[in-house]
């Protein structure tokens, strides 16, 4: 029932598309940065490498495979149903950028409190559970109840997935979107983390 009409256009894989990979650079990107530090471990008993180095590396390197399987499959998508979709590539690029940063802010958050605490990461797996249901990957978060969507807008990671499907669907609301918001939250977590 839910492939048949998605909440925008009248494709549900790009509409999947749009909200999942977003979702996926933040989860994998931020996962994979949480694990640096442990990851390695033997690198950092160099005297030349650093903390700095080993987020930097699994970021960018996690972060470049991420938007290149965003560019494939959203390729792919529309020139297999032939759609015709004029994408503000600035907004999604922006977007990505955002889904990004909040995975190296949570990620290096994460890094030293995983090794500090380890039963801190089965928390944060449990708590970040629902998180692709309260992020808009499947539905629309401006078209939920007041009451809810002011509780969902807390929530930096639906940021970049509105700003994304804003790129990909001109009609979209995506008014409620803060990418200052996100940056902060972002910024916050990096900084709190390095130190």
């Amino acid at each position: 029932a839910m492939t048949r009409t998605p909440p925008l256009g009248t494709n549900f894989p790009l509409f999947y598309v749009t909200g999942v990979l977003p979702f996926q650079v933040f989860t994998t990107v931020g996962n994979k940065i949480s694990s640096a530090l442990r990851y390695s471990r033997p690198l950092l008993e160099f005297p030349s490498v650093t903390v700095v180095d080993a987020l930097a590396a699994r970021f960018v390197l996690n972060f470049i495979i991420e938007c290149s399987v965003f560019l494939i499959l959203a390729y792919l998508i529309i020139h297999f149903y032939d759609l015709r979709v004029i994408v503000n590539v600035p907004m999604a690029a922006e977007a990505m950028v955002l889904a990004g940063m909040l995975a190296l802010g949570i990620g290096t958050f994460n890094s030293v409190l995983f090794v500090a605490f380890p039963v801190y990461e089965m928390v944060y797996g449990v708590l970040t559970r629902p998180l692709m249901l309260i992020s808009g990957v499947l539905f629309l978060v401006d078209e939920m109840p007041t009451v809810m969507k002011d509780w969902l807008l807390w929530n930096p990671v639906a940021h970049p997935i509105a700003l994304m499907r804003g790129a990909f669907y001109p009609g979209a609301d995506i008014a409620f979107d803060s990418p200052f918001y996100v940056f902060m939250v972002s910024l916050v977590a990096f900084t709190v983390g390095l130190v």
